[in-house]
């Protein structure tokens, strides 16, 4: 109710894990909403693919040194 009340709209996309699927559909329905460009990493990259969501990829890959010993996936 907190976010209703300041006028913020949102959704819930599962109710175990998140389901990209019903996420992008709720987006389309509720919003019109039938572009998204991804800003993520591996994890929303990947999760994306293997939903079958992604019908156009553009990856852009930029070095960064942020001094983390673990890599991180693009996909």
């Amino acid at each position: 109710m907190y976010l209703q009340n300041l006028g913020i709209s949102y959704i819930f996309g599962g109710k175990e894990r998140l389901n990209f699927t019903v996420v992008v559909e709720k987006l389309k329905n509720l919003f019109s909403i039938d572009k998204l460009m991804l800003e993520g990493g591996g994890f929303l990259n990947g999760s994306f693919l293997n939903e079958g969501l992604i019908d156009e990829l553009s990856l852009v890959l930029v070095p960064i040194a942020d001094g983390a010993s673990k890599l991180c996936d693009t996909i």
